[in-house]
């Protein structure tokens, strides 16, 4: 039900004082402004609550947060994925074989053998998947906001025209 009373400017902004300091159910227990009407006036005004401000802020802060350790798990994989790429092309392996008696030794091989370099080449391609999700999945995310928000803006002005 939309409400029907004529505000003066100055009970507006009152109003919308308190809304910003202390939320919308201080505006209706002290004023006697519907909760809705406080609210189209602080959208149209551009302002929100002390609560959905820090809301907001901590989000904000935990999305940064979250971005920074996706960047530095990254930068790691990289230099492991070097570090992998760097022994499958060496000049020289080192191999474990055994001798007469079951007996072990270390031997140097001018090429990788062909299971090591099979599990270095997975590990390698393992690698390369988990940068390329991390790298994706910023952009998914800002994308996804983006959308979000063109969806909320249009459901706002299409609200608003409506009950105008």
């Amino acid at each position: 039900m939309a409400d029907r009373r004529t505000y003066t400017p100055a009970e507006k902004a009152e109003a919308l004082k308190l809304y910003e300091t202390e939320g919308p159910t201080a505006v209706l227990k002290q004023l006697g402004i519907p909760k809705g009407t406080t609210a189209r006036w602080a959208q149209a005004a551009g302002i929100g609550t002390v609560r959905n401000v820090r809301t907001r802020e901590a989000t904000e802060a935990a999305s940064l947060d979250a971005r920074a350790r996706r960047q530095a798990i990254v930068a790691n994989q990289m230099l492991i994925h070097e570090k992998l790429q760097a022994q499958t092309l060496a000049p020289e392996w080192q191999a474990i074989l055994r001798g007469e008696g079951g007996r072990e030794y270390v031997t140097e091989l001018d090429h990788v053998p062909a299971r090591d370099a099979k599990d270095m080449l997975s590990a390698l391609n393992s690698s390369s998947t988990i940068i390329a999700r991390l790298d994706d999945q910023q952009t998914d995310h800002d994308d996804a906001k983006s959308v979000i928000s063109d969806l909320v803006k249009g459901l706002s002005e299409e609200y608003e025209r409506r009950h105008q």
